[in-house]
């Protein structure tokens, strides 16, 4: 990433002023990004066996649950409803709870997924950038791939 953004401020006149501060300004937005806080959805089908991941253009080797950064001024809810929209094509306004979810923090970073069941599994899925695919997969052949601890905020579900 250093060496694109380089380039860009060696080709942008009013960025090159700014190149001997380069690594300075990379940290900061780094810091920045970590900061802003994510949200999205779990989605379950009505068996709680399927649960719907997406997958990245960028990081083809990992699934995930469907999520983003909020907007300015943006509710969490309302993020979380966006991102699975745009990244599904599935809208989850109906089905969202606000008071059902689960949350982690790493380093300063909030990530907080809403509950969302009974999910249609049959539901057709349009990933759009940056996702290059969206798929029901087995919940039981989900393997965690990220430190830290969830808050599970939310009632219990039963089968």
């Amino acid at each position: 990433m250093k060496e694109f953004t380089q380039m860009i401020f060696q080709h942008v006149p009013s960025l090159r002023e700014h190149l001997p501060k380069l690594d300075v300004i990379i940290e900061s937005w780094k810091e920045y990004k970590m900061a802003v806080p994510t949200y999205g959805a779990i989605l379950l089908d009505e068996t709680l066996e399927h649960v719907l991941l997406v997958q990245s253009y960028w990081v083809r080797a990992t699934w995930g649950f469907p999520k983003g950064k909020v907007n300015e001024g943006e509710e969490p809810h309302i993020c979380a409803a966006r991102e699975v929209l745009e990244e599904t094509g599935y809208d989850i306004t109906a089905l969202l709870n606000k008071s059902e979810y689960i949350e982690r923090q790493i380093h300063d970073q909030v990530t907080r997924l809403y509950i969302i069941t009974p999910y249609s599994s049959v539901a057709t899925l349009t990933g759009a950038d940056p996702i290059a695919a969206a798929q029901h997969l087995q919940a039981d052949s989900i393997q965690s791939g990220g430190g830290g601890r969830w808050r599970l905020v939310c009632c219990s579900h039963t089968a």
